[in-house]
């Protein structure tokens, strides 16, 4: 008994210390090296954990006065970084309201500031049969140690990724500017009137993430609804977190059985990359690389249905704080996300995903699958770089090396390419192209530059 006392307190903080480093980093060597692929991530992921196990075994040798001193002082840093975690989570979802409000003031534009389940809410109440906007990207969950991710969802005993949203419904997006986008989804849970839905050949495809779904414009103000203003047989089959392998897995079951001559590829320089390094990690995605690969969503369609449907009732029966956050994960998920203070790693740039070097050469890969399908059809695809924020205000130099290695890419592989980072250099307002002038995706001024530009180049190289 005596000695278990003279451990103390102080002890035990540390050796649960040293218990908590020494797991890290068995789970990071469970990763495989995906986590120590980089100076930076091996900094982040393996010698700060090592440091802590160190410290918390040098601690352990100290004399009980000092031990418990110091377990003290470690137990106040670490309240208050997890108390800063609490509140970032908190905030989450409801994060620069204040200042958009004052902004849409200023602009003389009326803000709604409703949350997003509010207004699911307040549309249901009205009779519309209206659900959160889903997005394939939050289907794709870690499983195991591996890194590995899968979608949650299950159909004739295998697993199904979704790549459109809630079929034949009212979607409720986002709001940057002032008003909800609150979209009508077609038969595969994208953004199209029902007569282009219903289509059984189409003229133009549109693939790529946010932008090009539309976000955060109202309806028929986005650059896919300027195309189509032009093309009227124009799918847009783009919907938000899509990287370059959900693109092609979209390409492949929705663009392909309608052979469309000319695809429009939205790359977006803001993280399609990053968003390419998750999805890298699906055994399901990869398959699409063999290009014949495909889950069939078209024809399982009635199936699916049902799950989206099911998902999204979920998370609208979430609290508003959890659907917030925007999260698929399961509970044991969300609790290793808050222990390991992933909203204050992801506000420092320290995630695996925002420090992880991009993969060129499979991106290169997704691209040459992506242009012998359409080319195997007899159409034409064309790559359209989308600027950021970052690049376009910040700091003209932000990403340059990844936006040349990307651009030499896309013309090594002879694909057609509209490079809209070289032609936002010369226009007269910027900052005007983003909502309320801040960081966001493009208000009506940009999409409408976007459109213009496409359209043009359509016109010039049909």
């Amino acid at each position: 008994m005596a000695k278990g006392r003279s451990f103390g307190f102080g002890g035990w903080v540390f050796l649960l210390m040293a218990l908590g480093a020494a797991t890290a980093l068995a789970l990071v060597v469970a990763q495989g090296g995906r986590l120590m692929a980089t100076p930076k991530l091996g900094l982040v992921f393996v010698v700060l954990p090592a440091g802590v196990l160190v410290f918390a075994l040098i601690c352990l040798r100290l004399p009980t006065a000092m031990r418990l001193s110091a377990a003290i002082t470690c137990l106040s840093i670490g309240c208050s970084l997890w108390a800063f975690e609490v509140w970032l989570l908190a905030q989450k979802g409801r994060q620069g309201v204040d200042e958009l409000v004052v902004r849409a003031k200023a602009a003389q534009v009326a803000y709604d500031a409703r949350s997003k389940s509010e207004v699911v809410s307040d549309l249901r109440k009205a009779g519309q049969d209206a659900f959160p906007a889903v997005f394939p990207s939050l289907f794709l969950i870690p499983q195991g140690a591996k890194g590995v991710v899968r979608s949650p969802l299950n159909l004739d005993g295998g697993e199904i990724l979704p790549l459109g949203g809630v079929p034949e419904s009212r979607a409720v997006v986002c709001n940057e500017a002032g008003q909800w986008l609150v979209q009508d989804t077609d038969r595969n849970g994208f953004p199209n009137p029902s007569d282009v839905a219903a289509l059984t050949s189409v003229d133009i495809a549109l693939l790529g993430d946010s932008f090009t779904q539309g976000m955060c414009v109202p309806t028929s103000t986005s650059f896919a609804d300027r195309i189509r203003q032009v093309h009227p047989a124009t799918l847009n089959l783009g919907n938000g977190g899509n990287g370059p392998l959900l693109a092609l897995a979209t390409l492949i079951e929705y663009a392909r059985p309608l052979a469309p001559r000319r695809v429009l590829w939205f790359f977006f320089e803001g993280n399609d990359l990053a968003d390419l390094n998750v999805e890298s990690r699906s055994p399901l995605l990869r398959g699409y690389l063999v290009g014949s690969t495909a889950q069939n969503l078209t024809a399982r369609a009635g199936h699916l249905a049902p799950l989206l449907r099911d998902y999204a009732e979920k998370s609208v029966a979430a609290s508003q704080t959890a659907y917030a956050a925007g999260s698929a994960l399961p509970l044991s998920q969300q609790i290793f996300r808050f222990v390991s203070l992933t909203e204050t790693r992801i506000g420092l740039g320290l995630t695996a995903t925002s420090i992880a070097s991009p993969d060129f050469a499979l991106f290169g890969q997704v691209l040459t699958v992506a242009r012998d399908q359409v080319s195997g059809w007899g159409g034409r695809l064309t790559i359209v770089y989308l600027p950021a924020w970052e690049s376009t205000i910040q700091n003209p130099q932000a990403g340059l090396s990844e936006y040349q290695r990307v651009a030499t890419i896309i013309k090594d592989l002879g694909i057609d390419f509209v490079d809209l980072r070289a032609e936002i250099a010369r226009h007269p307002d910027p900052i005007g192209l983003f909502p309320l002038r801040q960081a966001g995706h493009y208000a009506e001024a940009g999409h409408s530059w976007v459109a213009d530009n496409v359209l043009t180049h359509l016109r010039e190289r049909p």
